[in-house]
């Protein structure tokens, strides 16, 4: 641990389990700051759009604040909050904000800005094109369905091959994919599991032997980081941002289109993958572990508020 102890205010809008990336990393990361000698604090919100399962934070405080209802139009907006940054940011070194479209990320690059506090602001994919367009993205996405799509072609040369649909139903998608794959005949060769935690996500990766994300707009996927570590092949889409996959020989980095996809799956289906596997279980272990990533991270805090002059506004 290093001895030169810095605090970090680390603001978001949920720490809910269901807000997924942006709470995981916030959780995980701050756990991992505190033994590179990091004390950090957590500023966010909780309201009916914001989750209701909060993620342990043992080492970490956190200051939670009711929404109110202008929260409707400004996502995780709350006066609490903001009130609480004017009088709390300026006893921190630095404040790490994470996702840019909700309210608390620009109260506290607001407050920090004033305060003359450096700030860093991690957009977890939310410049990303599609993200930029969310509505017009989610429906040309259902009306697509690669993945269901693609098993339909997988499932012609693989008998016991067999759908795993791991993740919440958003926007009623489900109906459709079962639709598709009733008409091709392979309903009942697919299961939909819902949201899984815990033990049962472990599970579900212990019993996998292909991990799919044929996602069309991804800051960084947690999911392709726990499969790979999990020591399973994976597919991506190019939209993943992870070419270290196709790098590492630990899977495939695949147009969102069905042929491609389905190829790629197949390839791994019919060929020995164990050492795919292993590549990308090397491949998170040398560089994507909690402590590696706090480490860096650490130093990155560091050089900053070392470098950094205030202006004041």
């Amino acid at each position: 641990m290093k001895s030169d102890t810095i605090k970090v205010l680390h603001v978001t809008a949920s720490m809910a389990l269901e807000w997924a990336g942006p709470a995981v990393t916030v959780a995980g990361l701050t756990d991992a700051l505190h033994r590179c000698g990091v004390r950090s604090e957590i500023v966010t919100a909780t309201g009916p759009t914001l989750g209701t399962d909060p993620l342990p934070t043992p080492h970490v405080a956190v200051h939670s604040f009711e929404t109110e209802c202008l929260a409707r139009i400004w996502p995780a907006y709350s006066r609490k909050l903001t009130h609480f940054l004017d009088n709390a940011v300026a006893g921190f070194d630095l404040v790490h904000v994470h996702e840019i479209w909700h309210y608390p990320g620009y109260a506290a690059s607001r407050v920090a800005r004033r305060r003359g506090v450096p700030y860093v602001v991690c957009p977890h994919g939310e410049l990303g094109a599609r993200h930029l367009q969310h509505k017009w993205f989610k429906k040309w996405v259902y009306r697509r369905l690669i993945l269901a799509r693609s098993f339909v072609r997988v499932a012609s040369g693989f008998q016991d091959v067999v759908l795993l649909i791991v993740g919440p139903d958003e926007d009623g998608t489900r109906n459709t994919v079962e639709q598709i794959l009733r008409t091709a005949g392979v309903l009942d060769r697919a299961v939909f599991t819902g949201m899984l935690t815990g033990g049962d996500r472990l599970a579900a990766f212990a019993c996998a032997d292909v991990f799919v994300l044929t996602s069309y707009a991804e800051g960084f996927s947690h999911a392709v980081l726990e499969a790979l570590a999990a020591g399973l092949p994976v597919v991506i889409s190019e939209q993943c941002n992870f070419p270290e996959v196709a790098e590492a020989n630990a899977g495939f980095v695949v147009p969102t289109e069905e042929a491609p996809v389905a190829e790629a799956i197949s390839a791994l289906l019919s060929d020995g993958t164990r050492h795919v596997g292993r590549n990308g279980r090397r491949l998170v272990m040398e560089r994507y572990t909690w402590p590696a990533i706090a480490e860096s991270t650490a130093d990155f805090y560091r050089t900053l508020i070392r470098t950094h002059k205030p202006q004041r506004t």
